[in-house]
């Protein structure tokens, strides 16, 4: 069972509270932290800027991931970091972009390792939905903006993808309430009942303790969506649960993730 702690953040400016709880979960400002920004279009450049940020608050030892699509030579080395590394963590961009680059080669097992040993992980917006089972890809075409995707509950209306899956169960949603991204969330809910969604707002974070088993909120809103009933498909693909519920929890609130997940 997985034993460490991962810090996940919904995006906007990481604070002083955030990287300060990241660095303590893990455990030395030495200890080896390897950064990945391929999230980015300029991966290097997003890698650069977080390391910086991490140095700047006091981490000793970041590795800032070399790896591009056009240029896979470093792969070998950046396994090998991430082989001893005691945390990583992955900015804001796009998920797809990093799944695209990795879901075939050793990281995704590589990051799920350093949370089974005891280390820490996680990441802003991006790096967030990436802690998932299962993450947001954005919407599938049947409707092609958010706004007049608020206009039903459909099954499959929101696109997802296999995640890192350090939080299994789970799937992360950010920038939440100020986005509007609750029916986002609930439409992946419905078209994935195995799941529960932790909607994490625009500035805030939470710390999840996988050893205690424990989700708090550090910072900001939290909110928890879960299917507590059987999930039925109308005409046209609409959606239907007579029972959904759903948390919105504030700063300081701890609940356990098994309370979440269950039906």
């Amino acid at each position: 069972m997985a034993k460490g702690n991962l810090i996940v953040h919904g995006g906007g400016t990481t604070g002083k509270d955030a990287t300060g709880a990241f660095l303590k979960c893990v455990g030395s400002m030495s200890a080896p932290i390897v950064v990945l920004g391929q999230v980015s279009e300029d991966p290097v450049a997003k890698g650069k800027s977080s390391g910086d940020w991490l140095r700047e608050n006091g981490a000793t030892n970041v590795y800032a991931a070399q790896i591009t699509e056009r240029d896979a030579t470093t792969l070998p080395e950046l396994c090998a970091k991430l082989e001893t590394a005691r945390g990583y963590w992955i900015p804001g961009g796009d998920q797809n972009r990093f799944m695209r680059l990795f879901k075939d080669t050793p990281v995704p097992k590589l990051l799920r390792a350093i949370i089974e040993r005891g280390g820490a992980g996680g990441g802003s917006s991006a790096g967030a939905s990436l802690c998932g089972e299962i993450m947001p890809t954005g919407y599938s075409g049947l409707r092609p903006t958010e706004d007049e995707d608020r206009a039903n509950l459909k099954k499959n209306t929101v696109g997802t993808a296999p995640g890192l899956n350090v939080l299994p169960g789970f799937l992360v949603d950010t920038h939440f309430l100020r986005r509007e991204r609750t029916q986002r969330s609930l439409d992946m809910v419905l078209t994935h009942p195995r799941f529960a969604a932790l909607g994490v707002e625009q500035d805030g974070w939470l710390h999840a303790d996988l050893a205690k088993g424990t989700l708090t909120v550090g910072a900001g809103q939290v909110v928890t969506i879960r299917a507590a009933a059987p999930v039925r498909t109308g005409a046209d693909t609409i959606l239907g649960c007579q029972d959904v519920r759903m948390r919105v929890l504030l700063p300081s609130d701890t609940v356990r993730l098994f309370d979440i997940l269950k039906p």
